[in-house]
């Protein structure tokens, strides 16, 4: 992908010390970063910035999710990750969140729930979504936007492997997102979130699309302990 050279100078600067907010559209990170009170490890590769959602200051706090990709030379995208944490907290520190309903659901490719209540949350699941039908005001819709203004294509099915954690006053969700596509992998011929072959009732009938999903999960299964370690908890 191509990049200004002030973008160039701000990816050597990052990459060679920890990184600080705010981020600058397109600068280019490896290894970790630091974004709220967490240093999240990325995957292996060079990951660019391309866009942040902050929500509202309010008397609790401010919620943010910072939004990365990984191209390959070609300037297709093969992953997408977001980061979704706490920013800042207000004059009232009220705790809890929502319990996680995808932490208790059965019919995705993986699932490893810890623990899931209004107090305390650690999940880790991967399953497939359709980001080709991301549309409207959610920041999952801009980042997609995003995407396509630099001309990269957005892939019918993907697979995505979720870290989510919380407990009654912070959280760390890292989502990353794999795109088949990219590794040559066709598109379903029906990308309907149910009918789509990478629905998890009806994968086991695609050989090479289930060998895909299973590296993903192993995938998944092997970054767990990173992720828990980045919230805080012990190994």
């Amino acid at each position: 992908m191509k990049t200004i050279g002030f973008a160039g100078l701000v990816a050597l600067v990052l990459s060679a010390c920890a990184t600080v907010e705010p981020f600058p559209k397109d600068a280019v990170l490896e290894g970790s970063i630091t974004y709220g009170a967490y240093v999240v490890p990325l995957p292996e590769g060079r990951w660019t910035v391309i866009g942040e959602q902050k929500g509202p200051s309010g008397a609790h706090m401010k919620l943010g999710r910072l939004a990365l990709a990984r191209f390959r030379g070609d300037g297709a995208v093969d992953r997408v990750m977001t980061i979704d944490t706490v920013l800042s907290y207000g004059s009232r520190r009220g705790g809890g969140w929502m319990m996680e309903r995808d932490c208790e659901r059965e019919n995705m490719h993986y699932v490893k729930k810890v623990v899931n209540t209004l107090s305390e949350r650690e999940c880790y699941y991967v399953n497939h979504f359709t980001p080709s039908a991301f549309s409207g005001g959610n920041s999952h819709a801009r980042f997609a936007d995003e995407l396509r203004r630099r001309g990269v294509a957005i892939p019918a099915n993907a697979i995505a492997a979720f870290f989510n954690q919380a407990d009654k006053m912070n959280r760390l969700v890292v989502t990353v997102v794999f795109n088949p596509e990219a590794e040559g992998l066709p598109p379903s011929p029906d990308s309907d979130w149910t009918n789509t072959e990478w629905n998890s009732r009806n994968i086991d009938r695609y050989p090479e699309r289930k060998a895909y999903v299973d590296k993903i999960v192993a995938w998944t299964k092997a970054w767990e302990p990173r992720y828990r370690e980045a919230f805080g908890r012990p190994k």
